[in-house]
């Protein structure tokens, strides 16, 4: 699932709502969300993933981040939250 735009208060619960669903299908093991067009990013929008990141290892589904654009990586680095952030 590919991330687009700003990643912020406003967008957060669209993206949060879609992760929910998704996750709570059932049938689902994995997922991996392309940051490299977000643009922007909040509060709001880190703690939407690293909020999806907590569900999704309750549920056993492997929830990755990819292609993470600088200012996405930068905001979780400030949150604590650079562990999400993939390694290459």
């Amino acid at each position: 699932m590919s991330v687009h735009g700003e990643l912020v208060m406003e967008e957060a619960p669209r993206l949060r709502n879609l992760l929910t669903a998704l996750l709570n299908r059932g049938d689902v093991t994995a997922v991996e969300l392309d940051l490299a067009d977000v643009t922007f990013i909040d509060a709001s929008g880190a703690g939407t993933l690293i909020v999806a990141h907590r569900i999704a290892a309750n549920l056993r589904v492997d929830l990755r981040l990819s292609a993470v654009s600088a200012p996405t990586a930068q905001v979780l680095i400030l949150m604590a939250a650079a562990d999400l952030i993939p390694v290459l």
